[in-house]
């Protein structure tokens, strides 16, 4: 890795990555091939995501995953620590730009260095393939939660969505911590601020969800409301 940075890089990719079930001499083959650079808060991390066919995998951080349409830009994904973004995973296609929402630290793998990799180790291969068929599906889920139902049920259907993928199911209540700005909240489902915030008061006052400082409880069965 250059330069050099005084962590373990084997650590962090078996704790915070898909590259957790791939063999210790696959690992160390990755550390070699990996280089790190620092993006500052608003940065662009790719500036042109056409012709970059960098992978990319965050360190520390946060990066913002936004999808780019006429209409305006929605936030698709806040990735943090252990995410890998990138043309390699299927981006190329996907009208998306990725930028650091607050300093950051990316670690970074050339195409062709990614190749001989892959063809050194072809397990990982198919560790990158189910991971990026993952993050296709959830932009396909973005755009189909954007397509129907009035703000209320989208902002439902969201908050459904992230429970189910990050937060704790007790079979009666979906608890999510909440790590989403009312701003971002209110990018995924094509809204207002102003009006998520309204929403979330309404849902709290009738009942339909409860808050503890950062954590929201909710029905169990939001988590099937919709494309989740």
């Amino acid at each position: 890795m250059s330069p050099r940075e005084h962590f373990d890089f084997a650590a962090l990719l078996s704790r915070l990555s898909p590259f957790s079930g791939i063999p210790a001499d696959a690992l160390e083959d990755l550390e070699d091939r990996f280089f790190f650079k620092r993006a500052q808060r608003g940065e662009l991390v790719i500036p042109d995501c056409s012709s970059d066919h960098t992978m990319y995998l965050l360190r520390n951080g946060t990066v913002s995953c936004e999808l780019v349409l006429p209409s305006g830009a929605i936030l698709l994904k806040k990735m943090g620590p252990g995410d890998l973004f990138g043309n390699p995973l299927g981006s190329a296609d996907i009208p998306v730009r990725f930028t650091a929402t607050e300093d950051s630290g990316i670690l970074f793998i050339r195409e062709e260095s990614l190749r001989r990799h892959l063809e050194r180790y072809p397990h990982t291969h198919r560790v990158l393939a189910d991971y990026a068929s993952g993050l296709l599906r959830e932009t396909y889920e973005t755009v189909a939660l954007l397509s129907e139902g009035d703000v209320e049920e989208r902002l439902r259907r969201l908050l459904g969505r992230l429970a189910s993928r990050s937060g704790r199911n007790t079979g009666r209540v979906l608890e999510l911590e909440l790590t989403y700005t009312q701003k971002e909240l209110a990018s995924m489902i094509g809204a207002r601020r102003e009006t998520v915030s309204r929403i979330l008061s309404r849902l709290k006052s009738t009942k339909q969800i409860k808050r503890k400082g950062r954590t929201i409880y909710m029905p169990a069965e939001w988590a099937n409301s919709g494309v989740c």
